[in-house]
């Protein structure tokens, strides 16, 4: 959880630093040492001061990330825009939740279901199935991984559906990603951390760990509130 926030942040600041979209966004050019991140191959000399657009060249990259606005073009020419940058990190993190609940294998499963033959002899494995047809393989399995009701799991499902809109104007901006993730990052470990005063308070039941679990349980209730009332939620 922790790292995808690292790569949010990443891309967060590349934009805001009046650079124009990534396009090369994925797995393979996500460098993970502990938890260092480095973001890699992003094509920096192709990119192009906002001021002076907002877009970016496609550099047409073909993987199972790319956008579906990408296959409007019809000159073979297509701008990619940060939300294209959006929609690949949706894909990665669809990805990783689906690591975190069914492994590596799981992963290869989900490769193999969103397989389609886009056209006589061509195959894809993309998220999509062009610009204006959703993968219903996709939208099962993202189903699937929030079936037992766990909170985070349905928060992250719930971002990556946002992240993955067809339309690029209704995906999030890296922002409001970051601050979602952030979120359920926070609540994710607040339960480990209210489990764990709980254990301590059966064990030894002392003002001190009274107190501690009562405060905790005030701020965690404040920060839900507070969380769940904005568009982090």
């Amino acid at each position: 959880m922790q790292w995808t926030q690292c790569i949010t942040s990443s891309q967060k600041r590349l934009t805001s630093a009046s650079l124009g979209a990534i396009t090369t966004l994925r797995l393979e050019t996500s460098l993970i040492h502990g938890k260092t991140i480095l973001l890699a191959d992003l094509g920096l000399s192709s990119f192009q001061l906002t001021e002076d657009s907002s877009s970016t060249a496609f550099i047409g990259v073909d993987d199972f990330y790319v956008a579906p606005e990408f296959q409007t073009f019809r000159d073979g020419h297509v701008q990619a825009r940060r939300a294209s940058d959006i929609w690949s990190f949706g894909c990665i993190i669809a990805e990783v939740l689906t690591y975190m609940v069914k492994g590596s294998g799981g992963v290869k499963k989900f490769c193999d279901k969103r397989q389609f033959e886009w056209v006589p002899g061509t195959w894809w494995n993309r998220f999509h199935r062009g610009p204006t047809t959703p993968s219903p393989e996709v939208t099962t399995w993202l189903s699937e991984l929030q079936a037992n009701g766990e909170p985070y799991r349905v928060r992250m499902v719930g971002v990556i559906q946002k992240m993955l809109s067809l339309d690029p104007k209704e995906r999030p901006r890296s922002a409001q990603v970051k601050k979602s993730l952030r979120g359920i990052s926070i609540l994710s470990l607040a339960k480990l951390v209210g489990h764990d005063l709980e254990t301590a308070y059966k064990d030894d039941q002392c003002i001190d760990l009274l107190l501690g679990n009562k405060r905790f349980r005030s701020w965690l209730s404040a920060f839900k509130r507070t969380f769940l009332s904005t568009k982090g939620g």
